[in-house]
């Protein structure tokens, strides 16, 4: 269900390539191999989770929209921020909490330490 390519970036030794997936949320793979059959490896969950979460609440973290590296106290900080860019109607399908009365289509942050 991975539709776009939408991050590429390097973190440590490790290659991390993002996929926006409208289905079961965003997804990281990671790889630190090299040649021409590296293995990639999932970071997280569809979505970013939480473990546990719902496939719908993970499904609402559809898109990655930044990401940053840092390098601090020895180790390596990978970064995202993923949302929902469509659907921006009250109690639409990126509203996360239709309870409200009004639109809530906050952004997450996740954090990769490697």
């Amino acid at each position: 269900n991975n539709t776009y390519i939408s991050m590429v970036t390097v973190s440590g030794s490790y290659l991390y390539v993002g996929f926006d997936n409208a289905t079961d949320g965003a997804t990281v793979y990671r790889t630190s191999g090299t040649g021409t059959s590296p293995t990639w490896t999932q970071v997280g969950v569809a979505g970013f989770g939480p473990t546990g979460a719902t496939a719908g609440a993970r499904a609402k973290n559809k898109h990655i929209i930044s990401n940053a590296q840092v390098f601090y106290n020895g180790k390596n900080y990978l970064y995202v921020t993923m949302g929902c860019l469509s659907d921006f109607s009250d109690n639409g399908v990126c509203d996360r909490n239709s309870n409200t009365g009004s639109t809530d289509f906050s952004i997450k942050v996740f954090r990769q330490i490697d």
